[in-house]
């Protein structure tokens, strides 16, 4: 129904990345989204491609027997009040009957709605698709997602314990895209080895897991922006000792997500973006985020893993009444390179590599979060390397809570800063846009143009800079101040030393022209 009201899709060259591949074809933006100026191409739309539905609606009566049942979405009401007294209500699908002109209404303007979200759709799947083809040997790319709450229930009803809950932090991290020649396969009992001419080179990534648990005390707690921080600081640590033994160096980390507000789309996550030049010196974060509700991959399936084995092991006898022994269990899910059937098919050019596709895991690894320095100074001794301390005294905000301005039509964030400023107010640069984009004009070779004039898509991506000024130094630095009595220039310095978090001034938001 889409492409129906639409122009025809055009070829774009200019995103063809994968050349074994037909160009790929998108519906025009100026179809979906408006012109330069904001208005909708004159030669297609609702009205004039689907004319017909206003005859429909003039047919409409107010007649019972003329009317149709449909079923909507609406709160319906249950038993009891909320806080507030006001009724409880549950949201469902219930049975409604109306006529053919608000039938006709109604579609229209779902319509309208559905041709920019499943424009944004096919747009977002084509880059994520060309961030694997395109995959640079500097280059980390991330999928990362909360699986459920796990209940950690008894298997034995009669118990006196409390159902505990637990977060688990899912990462599949692909990089070292790479060329196997292969050279030989399994036949039956014997290996045959290919002539010269049946031989054929296959593409692969290694792609690790990574699992991160942590405590909750109620369902769905702490699954938020500070544990994928500090799970996502580590994940970077890690990988970057790993690309030294590879002979390149870690510069780009690609980071995609769904668009949760508490985790991944907020000021508290963009800010740890801006500044992962603090963090990691000379390490770029490109953080894109999907449309609602079109996330769902890999790093879902993997996250079921290790409720289905805590489960199973509950029913065996073997219990888990907390997420530290959830961690501690699910050891036996971790799986090393050389353990992994690809890293013989690879050795040996096996055609079974072919199976790997681009997820096919080659390693797994569990870690668990904690929260304070006691905690980590007990685990850390017993599993040295798996144990993190996420430190919610110390959480990077805005000043007075300011939001980055537009922040939930936001699909990429991205860090520019090159040096950590000294110079009080101190500025944290960041590329935003409602769009990414993987154009020949944005990517020379290896490098990354966000702001690119000649990107075809840059008056649809709205890219922008944004300055987010702080007056505050680091907490440590802050806290000395307020002891001698000053005050940090145009703030409050006892006021940053309690809270411990830079204090920005304003946020300066400007289009890039």
């Amino acid at each position: 129904m889409v492409n129906a009201v639409c122009c025809v899709k055009e070829e774009r060259p200019d995103i063809h990345i994968d050349k074994d591949k037909p160009c790929p074809k998108f519906i025009p933006f100026r179809c979906t989204h408006g012109g330069p100026n904001g208005g909708k191409c004159q030669n297609c739309g609702i009205e004039k491609k689907l004319n017909i539905l206003n005859s429909l609606r003039d047919l409409s009566t107010d007649n019972d027997e003329d009317k149709v049942e449909v079923k909507v979405w609406k709160d319906m009401p249950r038993q009891g009040t909320n806080s507030k007294g006001e009724q409880n209500t549950q949201r469902e699908l219930a049975d409604e009957r109306w006529t053919i002109e608000r039938l006709v209404d109604e579609f229209k303007m779902m319509l309208e709605v559905c041709v920019k979200h499943c424009q944004e759709i096919r747009w977002i799947r084509h880059i994520q698709q060309t961030d694997f083809t395109r995959l640079p040997p500097n280059t980390l790319l991330i999928f990362t997602d909360f699986a459920a709450s796990m209940a950690l229930r008894a298997a034995e009803a009669k118990n006196s314990s409390v159902n505990a809950h637990a977060v688990n932090d899912n990462f599949v991290v692909v990089y070292n895209k790479r060329t196997v020649k292969l050279k030989e396969r399994k036949k039956r009992k014997h290996i045959e080895v290919l002539n010269e001419d049946e031989q054929e080179d296959l593409t692969i990534w290694t792609c690790d897991v990574h699992h991160f648990f942590a405590e909750s005390m109620s369902k769905g707690k702490k699954n938020d922006h500070a544990m994928h921080n500090t799970s996502l600081d580590a994940v970077i640590k890690k990988y970057a000792e790993v690309f030294e033994t590879l002979g390149n160096k870690l510069e780009v980390v690609i980071v995609w997500s769904d668009n949760a507000p508490t985790q991944y789309r907020c000021r508290q996550n963009f800010i740890q973006v801006a500044s992962v030049e603090e963090r990691h010196p000379g390490i770029v974060i490109i953080h894109r985020t999907a449309v609602v509700d079109q996330f769902k991959g890999n790093h879902d399936a993997v996250g079921k893993d290790a409720a289905v084995l805590v489960r199973s092991l509950e029913l065996a006898g073997i219990r888990s009444p907390n997420a530290e022994m959830v961690f501690v269990n699910c050891h036996r899910l971790e799986t090393r390179h050389e353990e992994s059937e690809w890293h013989d098919y690879e050795i040996r050019g096996d055609v079974a590599l072919k199976r790997k596709g681009i997820y096919g895991m080659n390693s797994r690894t569990v870690h668990f979060v904690v929260e304070s320095q006691e905690e980590f100074d007990r685990l850390n001794p017993l599993y040295p390397g798996k144990i993190l301390l996420c430190d919610r005294s110390y959480t990077l905000d805005t000043h007075a809570k300011k939001p980055v301005p537009n922040t939930t039509q936001l699909h990429e964030v991205r860090s520019v800063a090159t040096a950590v400023p000294t110079e009080l107010p101190r500025v944290w640069p960041m590329i935003v846009s409602f769009l990414p984009c993987n154009c020949k004009y944005c990517i020379d070779g290896e490098v990354y143009f966000p702001l690119n004039q000649q990107c075809k898509m840059i008056q649809w991506r709205k890219c922008t800079t944004h300055n987010a000024r702080t007056n505050g130094l680091l907490h440590a630095a802050a806290e000395s101040l307020a002891g001698e009595g000053l005050a940090v220039k145009g703030s409050n310095g006892q006021k940053c030393a309690k809270q411990g978090t830079y204090l920005f001034k304003d946020n300066i938001f400007r289009m890039v022209r």
